[in-house]
């Protein structure tokens, strides 16, 4: 995302910023997104996701550290086209409301409306590829999801000499979860080709974790609902 590449690599007084900032997405691409934009001054900073709140895949501890820093979210509404005056300048968004229906999504008719915003930020996910792997291979086994079946602690797939990562792996996770499916394809590869086998270090256990040291980040990962357990148990004690 162009915009989250700006702030890791810019000065943030160069990173521009609009009054009111549209961030199309649920995942916490978007929700990283409309955070920055707000602190980097945006009037408003509204999140546009299709579905509900429940259906997002941004980390639910992640939302709401958003709406701590003033971010607002519309839920159940669909962009249409992006609006823009005779300069080119982006001028605001023609939504829709929209609804699910058996798990099939459907824009609502006659509920048509625009909201004024001088920023748009896509930020939603890429389509799989899973026809050109097919191509490229045709005997690779795919899910019913179009993703790679391999061996989550190698990476390797049915094609003994073909190991994957990342999102065509994952189905679409975060950057961390590429890098991470990466090290452990590279630890495959090496124990393919020279029969050794690699273990990662030990980190000391972080918040969320009890007891001692379990392992690497990614070997032994911490999951999400162990850190929202320990974030709804220290907001709590924070206002007793």
């Amino acid at each position: 995302l162009r915009f989250i590449a700006q702030i890791r690599t810019q000065p943030l007084h160069k990173v521009p910023v609009g009054e009111r900032v549209a961030v199309i997405g649920g995942g916490n691409t978007a929700i990283d997104a409309v955070t920055q934009a707000k602190r980097l001054g945006a009037r408003d900073a509204v999140v546009i996701y299709r579905r509900t709140q429940a259906d997002m895949s941004a980390y639910e501890f992640e939302q709401e550290l958003a709406k701590v820093d003033g971010a607002h979210f519309l839920f159940n509404v669909v962009p249409l086209a992006v609006l823009s005056n005779s300069t080119g300048c982006v001028t605001g968004l023609k939504l829709a409301r929209s609804s699910s229906v058996n798990g099939k999504l459907q824009v609502l008719p006659d509920t048509e409306f625009v909201e004024p915003f001088d920023m748009v930020i896509k930020a939603i996910g890429e389509e799989k590829q899973a026809g050109l792997l097919k191509k490229l291979f045709p005997t690779l086994e795919l899910d019913k999801r179009g993703v790679v079946v391999r061996n989550a602690d190698t990476g390797q797939t049915n094609l003994p000499k073909v190991f994957t990562g990342g999102d065509c792996a994952n189905g679409g996770r975060e950057v961390v979860n590429a890098v991470a499916e990466g090290k452990k394809a590279a630890r495959g590869i090496h124990a393919f080709f020279a029969g050794q086998k690699i273990t990662g270090p030990v980190q000391p256990s972080r918040l969320g974790v009890k007891g001692v040291p379990i392992g690497s980040g990614f070997d032994k990962p911490i999951r999400v609902p162990e850190l929202e357990e320990e974030y709804r148990k220290q907001r709590s004690e924070e206002h007793t």
